[in-house]
C-alpha cells in the first residue's frame, strides 16, 4: 500500500511543470545591442531557482520569440506607471548562457 501511495505522489508532482514567481515593480530592463535579448529585475519578491547563476538580473526574453514583444510591452507598461508585474517563468533557463530565467508570462496587477 505503501509503494502505491508514493508511485501516485510521484507520478502526481511529475505532472506538474514547477515555474517560479516573481512579484513586484520592474526595477531595471537591458536590451541587448543586437535588439533580441531582454534582462529583467524585479523589485520585490523572486523566487530562487538553482540554474540562476546571475544575482544582478532575475529573467530572459529573447523577443523573437512568439509573444515575447507582447510581454516586453507589458513589462515597459509597468515599469513607466509604476504598476506592479507578476512575473512566471517557464521552469527553466535560458540556452544562451546568461544563467537566468526565461519568462512564460507576466500579469500586471
Amino acid at each position: 500500500m505503501k509503494k502505491v501511495i508514493v508511485f501516485a505522489l510521484a507520478l502526481a508532482f511529475a505532472a506538474f511543470d514547477l515555474h517560479a514567481h516573481g512579484f513586484g515593480k520592474v526595477q531595471k530592463l537591458l536590451v541587448g545591442r543586437l535588439g533580441n535579448q531582454v534582462l529583467v529585475k524585479i523589485n520585490g519578491s523572486v523566487d530562487p531557482v538553482s540554474c540562476r547563476s546571475r544575482t544582478e538580473w532575475h529573467y530572459f526574453l529573447t523577443l523573437g520569440e512568439a509573444g515575447s514583444k507582447e510581454i516586453y510591452a507589458a513589462l515597459l507598461t509597468a515599469k513607466t506607471t509604476k504598476q506592479n508585474v507578476r512575473v512566471v517563468s517557464r521552469g527553466k533557463c535560458d540556452s544562451t548562457g546568461q544563467g537566468l530565467e526565461l519568462i512564460s508570462y507576466v500579469i500586471l496587477e
